[in-house]
């Protein structure tokens, strides 16, 4: 298994640096990143992974959670770049991210870093621990366990 000490994600659209060092913190622009505090999966917004990687089976279940989830969340967004995503999730602008095709996770690697370090949780869609090649669901931590609930039926592993 890979052991990531060091993360870096600039978005230059706007203007931020994004950091952290492995038990030392996440940081963007020199201020130190915390997950939202939201409770809630009916306040949250959470975004999902869709690129032109995806299969027809991956672009059907992202459909599929789509619909699973929007009458129970806040909102949901595409952002396409999971890299911010995952900056977003750790700074507590959104508060989470899904992605159903299984990967090995290199280009967000310094994403989930962020998010482990600003006190977020990452698994599986299943909600258990990833293996080397895997699907991601990120969150704040404090709504991790109902947008599993909610996915658990929604498509097959």
């Amino acid at each position: 298994m890979m052991k990531l000490f060091f993360g870096l994600v600039i978005d230059y659209n706007q203007k931020d640096v994004y950091y952290a060092f492995n038990g030392q913190g996440a940081f963007c622009n020199n201020e130190r990143l915390k997950v939202s505090n939201n409770e809630k999966l009916c306040n949250s917004i959470l975004s999902f992974c869709l690129t032109s990687h995806y299969n027809e089976k991956h672009i059907r279940d992202i459909l599929r959670v789509e619909e699973s989830l929007a009458s129970k969340v806040r909102g949901l967004r595409l952002i396409v770049s999971s890299a911010i995503e995952l900056c977003w999730c750790a700074s507590g602008k959104i508060d989470g991210v899904i992605n159903v095709k299984p990967s090995i996770g290199l280009s967000s690697a310094a994403g989930k870093l962020f998010v482990k370090e600003s006190g977020g949780k990452i698994t599986n869609l299943k909600g258990n621990k990833r293996d080397k090649i895997d699907t991601l669901l990120v969150t704040n931590g404090k709504i991790h366990n109902e947008v599993v609930e909610t996915l658990k039926n929604t498509i097959e592993f």
